[in-house]
């Protein structure tokens, strides 16, 4: 019998997600990155979210 999978931290990934959001905003607003520069960030980021999320499922 399968069930369905759940998060495992919903809410460490919520604040994460709140900070990253917080700190490019920031840096935007005074000038310190373009936007440009900080979607690459981002995808860079997610990037590497993602292996490291992989990482943990198969272990």
């Amino acid at each position: 019998m399968s069930s369905t999978p759940s998060p495992q931290r919903p809410s460490t990934d919520l604040a994460a997600f709140a900070a990253a959001l917080g700190i490019g905003s920031l840096l935007i607003l005074f000038g310190h990155i373009t936007t440009q520069d900080l979607a690459s960030y981002a995808v860079a980021i997610a990037a590497l979210y993602g292996i490291w999320n992989n990482r943990e499922r198969r272990m």
